[in-house]
């Protein structure tokens, strides 16, 4: 694709904090800033009249629009790009919102279908077309089906040679499924059509006759599946848990960073276990504030990334967007016009241990930094070695007028390094279970001795292992407290 190439990406905010599913999609130039766009109401929480085009992401004053899931991101040109902006600037007056019923025509849309029309006005090819019918919950279903085909792939293509003559129990079979998704669609759709109290026998038949077509669609993919398959299956080996802090190269040698090997443990998800993680080396710096009060950096939550809480109660979707929240004066820069910009801090883990020490926290002036760039100048993914990745990049301003690295990290995790010291259930070990030998666990598995005071099977099984018993009981014995120990010992005793 030669010339400027831009990226969009669709959307689904389908279990926001206001109940009221939508798609939208999202527009990366080549400078690396971005903008959503959707097609909603005019009128806030209205389900049909004057329809209107928004435009949120960092930088707006309605900041990023909440989402629980999004499609890959497809690359466009120049053309395509103008032609997707004159889709959208055409439809910003002049349209209608469509909230189902049998009285629909072309200058009618609701958020579904407007995305549709505008890739397709764009020629932008995608794996799946909306018609009129089709809302939030059909369109993320439809792409959940596509995953789903990584889990189901070795029984369908054990059926793929039998698809023209198919037996009354395989058709059974796929008729179950396809139901238990219909049934499934149906609920969801149910519990956001109850809030508008309109329109539901037309929801509901929309997911039923799309479902109708299910099985005929699957006898028509299954010849492709061995493509779909190798290509969903190179997408989970690639894909790695998101923690992304925002780190600064405090030295202008880039960014380092250390393996997940178990020396550095931090707790990311405000759980209150550790977690072997990747760590940033000892001389660039993590962008931190410590929002409990407490004088420590101890969660991602004081860390700028995807654990960040936005003033808004919905969660960042990378560094840079939730350091973005904290840009009071909406210029797309974090410097001293701020209101928190003398609480942040540079974090060095000069000691590398994954704790925070008074010593190693600088205010973000006496690390030599005045102000931040909130849009990322690049999302290309730049492997670091040792695991870690960093995707988003920008930049810094020093004080002395230079220019440095920022970026958003995914720092590679490893459960099988893990502190439940911290843990928000806490286990106070029993006197029979001190008793026991200090045998260490690993991963979701506790030291023995607790786990033996969370379970009275698992501690009654190792009580039994008195002096005498025979081999037989022994081995019995003993595939009851791994049984015991592989279970879910976090809660309530087994």
């Amino acid at each position: 694709m030669s010339g400027p190439v831009y990226y969009v990406e669709i959307r689904y905010d389908i279990g926001g904090s206001n109940n009221i599913p939508h798609t939208f999609f999202v527009i990366t130039k080549p400078d690396g800033s971005s903008r959503e766009y959707g097609f909603a109401p005019l009128e806030g929480g209205a389900l049909a009249g004057d329809g209107a085009v928004y435009e949120t992401g960092v930088g707006t004053a309605e900041g990023e629009h909440e989402y629980q899931a999004a499609s890959s991101k497809y690359s466009i040109n120049q053309a395509q790009y103008e032609s997707l902006m004159g889709f959208v600037d055409s439809t910003r007056v002049g349209s209608t919102y469509w909230a189902g019923g049998d009285h629909f025509s072309a200058s009618m849309y609701n958020c579904t279908t407007w995305q549709s029309t505008a890739f397709n006005a764009a020629g932008i090819d995608l794996p799946t077309e909306a018609d009129h019918a089709w809302n939030p919950y059909q369109q993320y279903t439809y792409d959940r089906i596509e995953d789903f085909h990584d889990a189901a792939s070795d029984w369908i293509n054990d059926k793929v040679n039998e698809v023209g003559d198919w037996s009354e129990k395989t058709a059974e079979q796929v008729s179950d499924w396809v139901k238990d998704q219909a049934d499934r669609a149906q609920r969801t759709g149910e519990e956001w059509y109850d809030t508008a109290k309109k329109n539901l026998a037309d929801a509901k038949k929309a997911a039923e006759d799309w479902y109708e077509d299910a099985q005929k669609w699957i006898s028509d993919k299954a010849a492709e599946i061995g493509d779909m398959v190798d290509d969903l299956f190179d997408r989970a080996r690639k894909w790695i848990p998101r923690r992304d802090p925002l780190t600064l190269d405090l030295d202008g040698d880039g960014i380092e960073t250390v393996a997940a090997s178990g020396k550095v443990l931090f707790d990311h998800d405000g759980d209150g276990i550790k977690t072997g993680t990747g760590w940033i080396a000892s001389d660039d710096g993590l962008v931190v504030l410590d929002r409990n009060g407490n004088g420590t950096i101890d969660g991602g939550s004081e860390l700028f990334g995807v654990d960040t809480i936005l003033s808004n109660g919905a969660t960042a979707s990378s560094g840079f967007s939730a350091l973005a929240d904290l840009d009071t004066d909406k210029n797309g820069i974090f410097d001293v016009g701020d209101a928190e910009f003398s609480n942040v801090r540079v974090w060095r883990d000069l000691n590398q241990d994954g704790s925070s020490q008074a010593s190693e926290l600088a205010t973000l002036l006496d690390a030599g930094v005045a102000s931040i760039k909130l849009n990322p100048s690049t999302t290309d993914d730049l492997d670091l070695g040792n695991g870690n990745i960093v995707d988003n990049r920008g930049s810094y301003i020093r004080t002395d007028g230079t220019a440095g690295l920022a970026g958003d990290l995914q720092l590679a995790i490893n459960n099988y390094f893990r502190d439940f010291s911290g843990s928000l259930d806490k286990v106070e070990v029993s006197s029979e279970a001190n008793l026991l030998p200090g045998v260490k666990g690993s991963g979701a598995v506790r030291d023995l001795k607790e786990a033996a005071t969370l379970s009275t099977q698992l501690l009654a099984s190792i009580q039994a292992l008195v002096p005498g018993t025979s081999r037989d009981a022994m081995k019995s014995s003993l595939d009851t407290i791994t049984g015991a120990l592989g279970s879910d010992l976090h809660n309530a005793e087994q």
